[in-house]
């Protein structure tokens, strides 16, 4: 039987991340690592996650090449955010189920169905010339202060600085955050001519809010117009996002 063992915050940080864009995911497991990828309804935005067995406490990899569950991560996710941040925890697969094994004073049990493989997507490789490095919460803070301003966000990168545009449908309603170089938050900018892109705010919101309390540092890729590479400085194996710019006539 495939399974692996971890204490509770890995798989609540995992699931919080899938739960930002979808609600059903199928997760590929095999000898060298845990992964799934996974794009939203309307293929605006993309996950991929990569867990490694040696972060896990335990790991018992499946006979064959690679075995693959598709699962309601919506439902997963309500249950583990019920358990505590270092109980132990048992995944199980089997064929038709998933069986999550809790350990705490007692040991609680609780099984969900498996369904139908899903359509699935591949991370996407791009060859991007532009990048800023900066913290996870300065991000998380500019964007909770556009929600009842704007529907769109522009990222703007310079060789000194990094620029955040926040537009309403008001032309007169503006908001704009400058990181300069010197700035604690920014980490590091890679900029070959100046890059400007436009993103939908929800989308930027949901996955920054679901993912803030998982790193501390993200890294943001972009070009003219290009798709939004979000790679989160993760341990535990690889967690990143691709967005779809926001093209208007």
């Amino acid at each position: 039987m495939t399974k692996f063992e971890c204490e509770a915050y890995l798989l609540k940080n995992v699931f919080s991340a899938l739960t930002a864009i979808t609600n059903e995911a199928t997760i590929h497991l095999n000898k060298s690592r845990i992964w799934c990828c996974v794009t939203d309804e309307p293929k605006v935005s993309m996950c991929y996650f990569e867990l490694l067995p040696k972060f896990l406490q335990s790991y018992t990899p499946p006979e064959e090449e690679e075995e693959r569950f598709t699962i309601n991560i919506v439902d997963v996710s309500k249950y583990i955010k019920k358990l505590g941040k270092k109980e132990k925890v048992i995944v199980e697969f089997e064929t038709d189920k998933l069986r999550i094994k809790s350990i705490e004073k007692e040991l609680h049990e609780r099984t969900f169905p498996t369904f139908q493989h899903i359509e699935e997507a591949k991370p996407i490789s791009l060859n991007y010339h532009n990048r800023v490095k900066i913290t996870t919460d300065a991000i998380d803070r500019v964007l909770s202060r556009a929600g009842t301003i704007a529907e769109a966000v522009v990222f703007e990168l310079n060789p000194d600085d990094f620029i955040i545009h926040l537009q309403g449908n008001i032309p007169s309603i503006y908001y704009k955050t400058t990181f300069t170089k010197e700035h604690e938050s920014l980490i590091k900018i890679e900029c070959n001519g100046k890059a400007i892109a436009k993103y939908g705010l929800i989308y930027l919101s949901d996955i920054f809010g679901a993912c803030k309390g998982i790193t501390d540092v993200v890294t943001l890729e972009f070009d003219n117009d290009t798709p939004l590479h979000i790679n989160f400085a993760v341990l535990f194996g690889r967690l990143e996002y691709w967005l779809a710019p926001r093209i208007e006539e």
